[in-house]
């Protein structure tokens, strides 16, 4: 009798707080999305879409969001610079390369859109590299290729927070009957950091397997203090030349590496570490991470970086 009872009054209890209720839908109106990375030495270039206009349905075709009729202002130092132009794909450019410590804004106006701009952005120096060495290991994991441990030292600035990326760039050119026939970039790579300061820095999007400027070490001075040099301990895969040789044509593959090393503007980190963030943000009760973005009236990132290159090869 007991037990029917309890069931009965949960029954009763369930269907007693059935109610309807009426929600309203914001409905979120398309937005210019923009990311751009002013880098020294580079032509200036930026990606433009339109957002989802929220409650539609998602279309995975990527092109279906290209903006290719925007009119795409850069401004240096308050001075108009130029007017980008259509490459395609939602892709602008303007043949000119940004210069250090100079201040660069962006605007957008696109037919149907909500004109948006960025936030000044500064391009840094470059860093300045101290000493690097590389050594050879055997593979980690179940990864085929050899592994290379890295110490770079670099000068630091304390009293000044400054924001760093390292990356690496990995490009392989094929050659049949000793021409090149086509060069191509590699993204899936192992890139890690042994360095018991950076523990809270951990590469992004893991750094392997994973595509995009993302896969890559961001972090502070900051976690160094007041230590004039910086030392960092890398590890990253290392990929071989290899040459096949067959009765009428050899066939050669030869890979050019190089840790890159950036300094980054503060949105640029803050843009990264967010993104990391709100990937991370899988736990049922955490807050909501939002995706930090420096571009007024819409969405997106407009950053700046200032690299230079640490070639490695074991091929000589």
């Amino acid at each position: 009798m007991k037990k029917i009872s309890y069931i009965t009054l949960c029954g009763f209890l369930l269907l007693s707080c059935e109610d309807d209720i009426s929600i309203d839908i914001i409905r979120e109106q398309p937005k210019i999305v923009l990311h751009a990375y002013f880098e020294k030495e580079k032509p200036m270039t930026l990606d433009l879409l339109r957002s989802i206009p929220i409650p539609n349905q998602v279309n995975y075709n990527r092109s279906f969001y290209h903006i290719d009729n925007a009119e795409v202002n850069v401004f240096v130092d308050d001075v108009l610079l130029g007017t980008m132009t259509h490459e395609g794909s939602g892709v602008y450019m303007l043949d000119q390369y940004p210069e250090e410590n100079h201040h660069y804004r962006i605007s957008v106006k696109a037919q149907g859109l909500p004109e948006v701009t960025t936030d000044v952005e500064v391009l840094p120096s470059p860093p300045k590299v101290n000493d690097y060495s590389y050594n050879k290991k055997g593979p980690l994991g179940n990864s085929q290729n050899p592994s290379v441990e890295h110490t770079l030292v670099i000068e630091n600035n304390p009293g000044m927070t400054v924001f760093y990326k390292i990356s690496l760039d990995i490009r392989v050119i094929h050659y049949k009957k000793g021409e090149i026939q086509r060069e191509e970039i590699i993204n899936w790579y192992r890139l890690a950091s042994a360095n018991p300061l950076l523990k809270d820095y951990t590469c992004l999007e893991n750094c392997y397997g994973d595509t995009g400027n993302m896969k890559a070490l961001y972090f502070s001075n900051e976690a160094f203090g007041d230590s004039p040099e910086i030392t960092l301990l890398l590890t990253t895969d290392y990929f071989e030349d290899f040459e096949v040789a067959f009765p009428n044509e050899t066939v050669k593959t030869v890979y050019v590496q190089s840790i890159q090393v950036s300094h980054i503007s503060s949105s640029l980190m803050n843009y990264s570490r967010s993104i990391y963030d709100n990937s991370n943000a899988n736990q049922l009760f955490q807050e909501p991470v939002s995706i930090m973005s420096n571009v007024n009236g819409g969405f997106g990132v407009f950053g700046t970086l200032n690299s230079i290159a640490l070639p490695f090869d074991f091929s000589e």
